[in-house]
């Protein structure tokens, strides 16, 4: 997992440079080339870039302040400010833009006026933001003749390190100064989830060599991960990259991703909190809808880069309260293998709706909540960790991996169907209770289900369909409309709404029980109407010549409630396009009878 990372870090050229760090420098103090003090520039915070300076690191160089640029503490107060006069002594007869601010640090050291001129017009700098030096309208970190000098100096102060220990290190499999002893590993910082700074990795352990050096954190047991500083910043860098931009990371599921190029980003969306929330970006939905559709329609092509498969990559990370960063559950294929699964969930959910489109689960966060069983929680978040747990990672390899749908999730699809039943979605017309209580993203979930288990399921009613628990809910299904259509409107109990929950535990006891009235509620209809119902009941009939099972395995409960839901489905389709077809005479009779009167 830190090779993948630090692969990409130097693939992006995000590394860190040796003895090198990025500042924002807050002010410039400006003197011309014999140091005469003219003016300061207090840059405003907006405005401030990131400048390239020297860096002294904290490996061996405890208590020493870096030369050129450094805080305001250092520069003027009592923090490392004899270090830093030593540093730009030492420097000078190298960088003769040193000459010019050591002749600047020497007249504020002896006339008080000038420093209090000086302070007083960076009063508003704080302590700790950062300061340097403009020498005839150059700055002086960009100025490149210190360059030399301060390497060699860093070069000195590793190699008399006392605790110096060499290696082979894991990352590039060469001998290197390795991390060890005392030495602490960098603190990722720059993200929000990392709050002041969170370690890397662990010091703190002896391997066969008797040295302390770097191990894998958590999940890994006690397995040696040994590299340098430089490799360990450039990992550092690797994942503040990735924690900071605005794809390539999702909180909600703790998890790093990217590519090994620029492609369409088919991971995120699917992350997303913001597309399966109401208040969305019409332009980022719209071109989400554009990358699923695609992918679809198999036109998200296979991508190569010099005669190889590019590659994504997912990890899994940690970021506890007390401890240090950790990785886990890495995960990586070909751009178009993760195309081919995403596909594989997109049609493995699809199902068709009242109007004929076509619903797909097109983000997990959707699905999360909309079988959610505490409907109004105060920290949804919260909620949705307590009620899916380890599940939520399980989602990410249903759906970019096409493993099987997790048992916990599949268990709280079959509770969301029992409480659409419950509350009578099929037949209120309260847009509460439809909105809550809805069974189709758990339907969607055991449509993926039963065709990741072999089982043959379409997007719409299927009569070929034989699964003995499919062709039950199709059969209670005709019952309830054969009920309501022999009683006409009732506000009583449907016949699927007592029955359902009964024909879920014992299916042969209860649809044998509500076929009793059969022949009863047949005898109602028009005779012609009556032979629609009598070739139904008898296609599925010929379908299970074993008659109705004791009980249901879970994979014929789950075909149960999608032949229940696609057969009333199929009802009113009918229903719907039966009015239509009216409404369409209606109209075209009126059109007749005005050109008449015309």
């Amino acid at each position: 997992m830190y090779q993948s990372i630090y692969e990409y870090a130097r693939s992006r050229d995000i590394s860190k440079e040796k003895n090198r760090c990025q500042r924002k420098i807050a002010c410039y103090i400006l003197l011309d080339e014999n140091g005469v003090y003219e003016r300061t520039e207090i840059i405003p915070k907006k405005n401030r870039s990131s400048s390239r300076c020297p860096d002294v690191g904290k490996y061996y160089t405890a208590g020493m302040a870096s030369p050129v640029c450094d805080k305001k503490q250092t520069i003027f107060g009592d923090i490392k400010h004899d270090s830093f006069i030593e540093l730009m002594k030492q420097g000078e007869m190298e960088c003769n833009a040193f000459q010019a601010v050591n002749s600047f640090l020497d007249n504020i050291a002896k006339d008080d006026d000038l420093r209090c001129r000086v302070l007083n017009e960076i009063e508003s700098i704080k302590d700790t933001e950062f300061i340097s030096f403009r020498i005839d309208n150059i700055n002086l970190e960009e100025n490149s003749s210190w360059e030399e000098w301060f390497d060699h100096l860093m070069e000195e102060k590793q190699s008399t390190s006392a605790d110096s220990f060499f290696g082979v290190s894991m990352l590039s499999g060469k001998n290197t100064e390795l991390i060890a002893g005392k030495r602490t590993f960098p603190m990722c910082k720059g993200a929000s989830a990392f709050g002041t700074g969170v370690s890397l990795f662990s010091t703190s352990h002896k391997k066969e060599s008797g040295a302390a050096c770097a191990f894998k954190s958590y999940g890994s047991g006690t397995e040696a991960c040994p590299m340098s500083i430089e490799e360990a910043e450039t990992i550092q860098a690797g994942i503040e990259k990735l924690m900071s931009s605005e794809h390539n990371h999702s909180d909600d599921f703790s998890i790093l991703y990217w590519f090994d190029e620029d492609v369409p980003d088919t991971i995120g969306p699917l992350l997303s909190r913001s597309v399966s929330q109401k208040k969305k970006d019409e332009a980022k939905e719209k071109e989400y809808k554009e990358l699923l559709e695609s992918i679809i329609s198999g036109k998200e092509k296979n991508l190569k880069k010099d005669g190889k498969d590019l590659k994504y990559h997912i990890i899994k990370y940690n970021v506890p309260d007390k401890g240090r960063f950790s990785l886990s559950r890495e995960k990586s294929g070909t751009y178009n293998e993760l195309a081919i699964s995403i596909k594989r969930w997109l049609e493995d959910t699809a199902l068709e709706s009242k109007n004929n489109s076509t619903m797909r689960l097109n983000n997990i966060w959707s699905l999360m909540f909309g079988l959610m069983e505490k409907k109004d929680p105060q920290d949804k978040m919260k909620e949705i960790k307590n009620e899916y747990g380890d599940s939520r990672d399980k989602l990410i390899d249903s759906v970019f991996m096409q493993k099987q749908i997790p048992y916990k999730v599949l268990q709280l699809a079959l509770r969301q169907i029992g409480r659409s039943m419950v509350y009578n979605y099929y037949n209120t017309d309260d847009e509460t209770i439809k909105a809550r209580y809805s069974p189709w993203t758990a339907l969607m979930v055991l449509k993926a289900y039963l065709i990741r288990e072999g089982e043959k399921m379409q997007k719409k009613l299927d009569t070929e369909n034989t699964n003995i628990g499919y062709l039950c809910g199709r059969w209670l299904a005709t019952m309830d409309k054969l009920q309501s259509d022999s009683q006409g409107d009732s506000n009583s109990k449907t016949m699927g709404q007592k029955m359902y929950k009964g024909c879920t535990k014992q299916p042969a006891r209860v649809l044998n029980l509500c076929s009793e009235n059969k022949g009863v509620y047949l005898g109602k209809l028009d005779p012609g109407y009556r032979k629609r119902f009598e070739d139904t009941f008898g296609e599925i009939a010929d379908k299970m010549p074993q008659g109705f099972p004791d009980r249901f395995t879970v994979t014929e409960e789950a075909a149960f409630h999608m032949g229940y839901a696609q057969q009333r489905q199929d009802f009113f389709r009918k229903k719907e396009n039966k009015i239509e077809a009216a409404d369409n005479n209606n109209a075209e009779a009126d059109e007749g009878g005005n050109e008449n009167d015309r």
